[in-house]
């Protein structure tokens, strides 16, 4: 029933979503999510999860058209943004992605992939169920393999920038909650999660003075004990 809330909710914001984006952030959500894109290596098989209305395909199409993309969404109505900026931008190159509408659970049994990326996806997310879908998606990623992430943060200091990003994402769940019924009001603890999965990030970038962080994280060793608390 949550599923279906929050594909519902996403579906009407498709129409918006990025004028919205726009608005608020300018271009910086889409700088952050494509500033690692080039380190991706050529031909690789690409997983994007929550990939939105698409604007990361063109980054990706830049410097790796060769590669094979899978783009899920749990929204049908950000499914054919994507769609429709693809066949505008890159109509060539088309045939190269797999659309899949729903969660982690649609997608091929068996199937592994050299990159996973998660733009601004993981914050939708409790901190239950993005210990899940982390170490399903982590099982997915092959070894030696890339994994992009980018979303909110809260930069420590100084004290005005922390409260002033929090009352920001306070209002960004707020707006979210209005349509898509996530029942969150916070960020999870994305550094404790990834952290069981993973070495330090190689590479961390900020922007907008730290509220937008995107991380470069590499799998090469075998997944760690799982511990709740």
């Amino acid at each position: 029933m949550r599923n279906k809330k929050i594909k519902k909710g996403f579906d009407q914001l498709s129409l918006i979503y990025d004028w919205i984006s726009r608005l608020i952030f300018g271009r910086q959500l889409i700088v952050a999510q494509d500033y690692f894109t080039d380190r991706i290596k050529e031909g690789s098989s690409i997983l994007i999860v929550g990939g939105g209305t698409g604007k990361s395909l063109s980054a990706i199409f830049k410097h790796h058209s060769l590669s094979k993309i899978t783009f899920l969404d749990i929204s049908s109505g950000m499914l054919a943004k994507a769609k429709e900026h693809v066949i505008k931008y890159h109509g060539e190159l088309f045939g190269k992605i797999r659309f899949i509408e729903g969660t982690y659970e649609h997608l091929p049994k068996t199937e592994t992939y050299n990159v996973i990326i998660t733009p601004f996806f993981l914050d939708c997310l409790d901190d239950k169920v993005l210990g899940d879908t982390l170490t399903v998606l982590h099982g997915r990623l092959e070894n030696n393999g890339q994994w992009l992430f980018t979303d909110f943060n809260v930069p420590p200091k100084p004290v005005f920038i922390k409260w002033f990003s929090k009352g920001i994402i306070l209002l960004f769940y707020s707006f979210f909650n209005i349509f898509c019924k996530l029942g969150i009001f916070r960020l999870p603890e994305f550094s404790k999660h990834f952290s069981r999965l993973f070495d330090q990030p190689q590479e961390t970038h900020y922007f907008l003075r730290g509220l937008l962080v995107t991380q470069l994280y590499i799998k090469s060793a075998p997944l760690k004990s799982q511990v709740y608390k």
